[in-house]
Formats: structure tokens, sequence, C-alpha cells
């Protein structure tokens, strides 16, 4: 008996059509299955977009078919595996490669050179179906909002905490329990100016107040509920067009709403570390997976791999983002402060990768001279073979013999490191940086503000990385390499002096050199 791996799909979870909801789907191909006397070894019903290639269910049964755990994937119709033509040649030849055959319940597939291209056709006129769907649905939603009617997808709740779309008077509604929690939250801030959807949040947590979903409520559903002040005021928006008249009772004015509306406004302006890009944005990785770190000045700086819900957590240290801001700016200062120290390290580094060079050159005429000497050797095995001086057996089992010596034999990695630069490009890049001079003055500026443009532009013209990994010595939280290419940027931009003076000592495991292009997992 075949393995078989069934995929079913809809668009869209409430899509109840005859031949396309998931139940339907999967009875039919149950019953071609048991008519063709297949294993239904696995089973995948998922809502998603036939025009999108990742999709949860999609990636598994791919994953199944190159481990080779299946031989045949049946599905109801072939635009239910996808509507993107592409996508559709893409997951054929993927079949094909691991030997795995797809089956349609309603259509038989022509597996010939000809049969593709029909297919293609095909899938290319499923595609333009489903743009023309998508294009029909949002026109209707638009003209719908333009007529005062609220667009369908608002779900059960419709995002706003204490109100309910009611698909029978097709309007938001009031939720017991959860709405006058909402209204103490624009009450209490509008009220109070000092209230914060941090402090509001914490307040309602020890009152163990609940949220939508009956855990603990969080503080991103109190900023919901700000930010979305205008619906509790009764105007609704969508896509730009406003609906009135759809929320049953208001319990805020309009004016309220505004309010509540330039607070935020004046908030997220004054917010310096809080949802913005930091000057340290991007040069910050993990040691361990090698993946970029996430760097929030209020949570902190942690690995992305380090998140609970990744299946393969990574047990990267976490970092405070004003401890990592010290670190990489007075390494800088330390760098460029001490040019001789920095100008002997770049000496050897460059007569290290001298050395490795006429090294890789020597393994490399080794490695192609023991080439050339296998395939001498093949050469005349083949000769021998032919006339007669050996065996079949003997053939191959020598021929064997010298591609396990290939494979045994030890790759001399070839790939040479790039040049670090010269000491004249270390010197030319000092007086360069001359014109960033008084560093330690910009120091606490720095701290205060994640966002320094000025910070941003010296660690790009000294091409900073930092690299945050387990630490070496008992008692510390985390070690960092501080990695710097002294070589010079296209441009030159001067650095402004601040009166703020700072004497600064930091303990870290530093190292300068020059950024390498692989991955800084194996740096």
């Amino acid at each position: 008996m075949k393995r078989v791996g069934i995929y079913c799909r809809v668009s869209t979870e409430d899509q109840e059509r005859e031949g396309t909801s998931l139940q339907t789907q999967l009875e039919y191909c149950l019953k071609y299955c048991n008519d063709k006397d297949y294993d239904v070894t696995y089973r995948f019903s998922e809502a998603y977009s036939g025009l999108s290639l990742e999709r949860p269910k999609l990636n598994e049964l791919r994953e199944l078919i190159r481990s080779g755990q299946i031989e045949v994937v049946v599905v109801y119709c072939l635009d239910r595996l996808s509507r993107d033509p592409t996508h559709g040649v893409i997951l054929t030849q993927e079949m094909e490669k691991y030997h795995v055959t797809m089956e349609a319940v309603t259509e038989d597939i022509d597996n010939s050179e000809l049969g593709k291209l029909i297919n293609y056709v095909r899938g290319y006129a499923s595609k333009v179906e489903a743009e023309k769907i998508r294009e029909r649905t949002m026109r209707g939603k638009r003209a719908k909002a333009k007529m005062g009617m609220i667009p369908s997808g608002f779900g059960r709740y419709g995002g706003y905490l204490g109100l309910r779309y009611d698909k029978k008077v097709k309007k938001l509604v009031h939720v017991p329990g959860q709405i006058e929690v909402a209204a103490e939250i624009l009450t209490r801030y509008i009220s109070d100016p000092s209230a914060s959807s941090s402090s509001l949040a914490r307040d309602l947590q020890r009152r163990n107040i609940t949220g939508v979903g009956g855990g603990i409520i969080h503080r991103s559903s109190v900023s919901r509920v700000l930010a979305k002040a205008r619906a509790y005021a009764g105007l609704l928006d969508w896509n730009g067009i406003e609906i009135r008249g759809k929320v049953e009772n208001p319990i805020i004015t309009e004016e309220h709403a505004a309010i509540v509306a330039e607070r935020l406004k004046c908030n997220q302006e004054k917010s310096r570390g809080f949802g913005r890009r930091k000057w340290l944005t991007g040069r910050v990785f993990c040691q361990i997976c090698g993946r970029r770190f996430n760097l929030d000045s209020k949570k902190g700086c942690y690995c992305n791999g380090a998140d609970n819900r990744n299946p393969r957590k990574c047990p990267s240290p976490k970092v405070g983002l004003t401890e990592l801001s010290a670190l990489a700016y007075g390494t800088m200062i330390t760098a460029l402060s001490e040019p001789d120290t920095v100008i002997q390290r770049a000496k050897e580094d460059h007569d290290n990768w001298e050395t490795q060079k006429q090294l890789k050159i020597e393994l490399r005429h080794r490695k192609e001279d023991q080439t050339q000497e296998r395939q001498k050797r093949r050469r005349l095995l083949s000769f021998q073979h032919e006339n007669g001086g050996l065996t079949d057996e003997e053939y191959l089992k020598k021929l064997s013999d010298i591609q396990k010596e290939e494979v045994a034999a030890v790759s001399f990695a070839e790939f040479l490191e790039p040049e670090p630069p010269t000491l004249e490009q270390v010197k030319q890049t000092y007086s360069r940086l001359a014109t960033y001079k008084p560093l330690r003055l910009h120091f606490l500026e720095v701290l205060r503000n994640p966002q320094d443009e000025h910070a941003e532009q010296l660690a790009e013209e000294v091409g900073l990385k930092i690299i945050i990994g387990p630490p070496k010595i008992a008692g510390q939280k985390y070690s960092a390499q501080v990695l710097m290419d002294l070589t010079i940027a296209s441009e030159e931009v001067p650095f402004p002096s601040e009166e703020n003076p700072w004497a600064m000592v930091s303990q870290s495991s530093l190292r300068y050199a020059r950024r390498r292009p692989q991955s800084p997992g194996h740096a």
C-alpha cells in the first residue's frame, strides 16, 4: 500500500461552498484513497490563501516529501494546492525530485510535457480568478463602508475590548464585564495627565482584571483601547472611510477621543527609544545562532531566536540597551584613543593573513596534485578494464576505493578571509576620524538617546559589529566581541563635541579586526 498525504485548503475559515469546504474536501479525498487502496498516513487542512507558498500545513507536507515519508499527495483539485502557476511548478518539480506523485480527485493529472504546460496555463487562469475574487471582495467592502455599513471581517469581537460585532443588528455592541474596563481606561487616561498605558495596565493587573481572551489583561490591550478611542466615541475607520452610527451607546465623546489621540501623538514624539531604529540596529549579532539581536529600550536586547515561541529556543543571554550602548561606544573611544595599540594589532593581523595566504596556496597546489593523480588512476583502471585486465568486480572495487579517498580527503578550506586593512589604511582612517574628537564628551548624550545620529555615523565609519555570546568567566552575564573595520569610508562626516564629560571604565573581551562576510555565529 502506498503511503499518502492528503492536503485540503480553503481561503477563509467561513468558506463553506460545496466541493471546497475543508470537511467536504477531506471526505472526497478519503473516499478516493479508499477506492485506490491507499494508506492515508497524513492529513493536512488549513485556511490560507492559495497565492502564498508559505503556508504552515503546506510546509509540513513539503518536509514529509523531502524526508521520503509519503509516496503520493492527494488533493481535491489542483487549485487547492496552489493558485499561483509559478508556485505550482515549484511544488511539482519538488515532488518529482523526491519521486512523489500527485493525484487529484476531480481531475486527471497529465505528467507529460504537454500536460505540464496545460496545468501551468490552468494555474495562471486560477491565479487571475483569485485576483478577481480579491478585487471584487475589497470593492464590495469599500462600497459597504461608504454606505455607512461595517464591512465583514471584524471577527467575534472586532479587535476592541468591550465591543463585539453583532450580525443581527449589524453593529458593535457592548460586552458586559469588558466595556466597563474600557470605559475606566479611557476615563482615567483623559482625567489624569500622568496616566500611561503601563501604569493603567499594572493597576488593572493588580486587581486581576481579565482581557478579551479571559486571561489577565496585558499592556497591549490597554494601548489598543487608547489607540482606538474613536471607536468608543462611535466613529469607525475602515481604510480611511469614516463610519458613523454603528457603535451601540458610545462611552466617550468625540472631543475626548481627540484628546486621547493628541496625547498619544505627543508621547510618541517624546519617546526616544521604543519602536524606533537605534544607532546599533543591525550591528548586534548572536554568537550561538548567528541571528540579529532585537534592540528594545524597555525589554532590553535579545536574540531573535530566544523567543519562547521558537521551537528551537536560542540560549543567548540578554543585555540592557544602555549597557550595550556604553560598551559599544566606549570601545570605539578606546580604539580611537589608542592608535598605537590598534596599529600594532593591524600589523599582526596583516602578517598572519599573509602567512595564511601562503599556506593556503601551498595546500591548494597539493590538493590539485592529488586530484590529478586520482584522475590518472581512474584512466588507468578504465583502460585495464576495457582490455580485460580487470574483472567487473575488481574494477568497481578499485574505483570505489578512489571515491572513498576523495570523500576522506581533507578539505583544505580554500576560502581565504578578506585582506585586513594595511598600516597605511589604518593611519589614513585615524587622520580622517580626527574630526570626531572629543568623543568622550558625547558619551552621556549617546546613553540618553538610543537614536543618536552622530553615534550611528561613527559606527558606520568604523564598521562596527558586536557579537554577544555566553559568559566565559564565572560571574559575568555575557561575553562580547566588538569588531571594527578601520578602513577608509566613502564620505567624511564631522562629529560635533558636547559639554558632557564622562570618565568611562568598561570590562569586556574586545577584539579589533576587519569585518568578515561569513555568519557571525561562526566568527
